[in-house]
């Protein structure tokens, strides 16, 4: 899901009304950016929360900003898109370990 927001943004971002590709690469940064802030803000906050309570959480913002940005247009629609880097961030670290079994051999 990270990826793949972040390869259909510049077309999104457009189809929203970003004048400039210039701009919509811009915010497309800003994806990126908030991905990294979230990766280094949710490792710290792993110290302290359970690694699935937190997925769930992030994850379930996350959901909640893409719908928020299918049923919107404009700069909503940009922004909540955006602000998906962030809570887009802790998934995959989360993901993966969280499948692995409790004890190797």
């Amino acid at each position: 899901m990270e990826v793949g927001l972040a390869s259909i943004a510049v077309n999104y971002f457009s189809s929203q009304g970003m004048s400039t590709a210039k701009t919509a690469s811009f915010l497309v940064s800003l994806y990126w950016l908030g991905a990294l802030v979230g990766r280094v803000l949710g490792a710290g906050i792993m110290t302290k929360v359970n690694a699935g309570k937190l997925l769930g959480i992030f994850g379930l913002t996350a959901a909640i900003l893409i719908t928020v940005s299918m049923f919107t247009s404009g700069s909503v629609a940009i922004g909540t898109l955006v602000l998906c880097g962030f809570f887009n961030s802790v998934m995959f670290p989360n993901i993966f370990t969280l499948a692995l079994p409790a004890s190797a051999p």
